[in-house]
């Protein structure tokens, strides 16, 4: 890489390459700001209803969850056709994982344990180390 270059400036011909998708943090997906907050409150709030009235577990929260865990398999599955990500990893648990990391980290920074951008940097780095292997 030249001297001024970055990663993402098209190997230092000046022109612009967006980062790969996992380089590009998804603050929305953490309750960083006030519209972020009242939708993981919102959330961790149904879910704890959820818990304690198994109807409410049948219904479309639980139904979005797993749409979304989907998503993020069938993402993961693209990264590893593309050789972004190794053959070995199961995307479907790696999936479930990063679900579970981000819901924890929200919950972290909702109770004030860890600031939104704490909690952004452990989810940088789990994906960078996932990515890396």
């Amino acid at each position: 890489m030249s001297s001024g270059s970055t990663p993402f400036s098209g190997g230092g011909r000046g022109v612009p390459v967006a980062p790969p998708p996992r380089h590009r943090p998804r603050r929305e997906a953490l309750p960083t700001d006030e519209a972020s907050r009242a939708f993981h409150l919102v959330g961790a709030s149904y879910a704890v209803l959820a818990m304690t009235d198994p109807e409410l577990a049948d219904q479309p929260f639980v139904a979005g969850l797993n749409h979304l865990e989907a998503q993020l398999a069938d993402a993961l599955r693209r990264a590893q056709a593309d050789g972004e990500l190794s053959g070995d990893r199961d995307a479907s648990v790696e999936a479930a994982r990063l679900i579970a990391l981000n819901h924890g980290l929200g919950t972290a920074v909702l109770v004030g344990q860890r600031t939104g951008e704490d909690a952004e940097a452990v989810l940088r780095c789990h994906i960078d180390e996932l990515f890396a292997a």
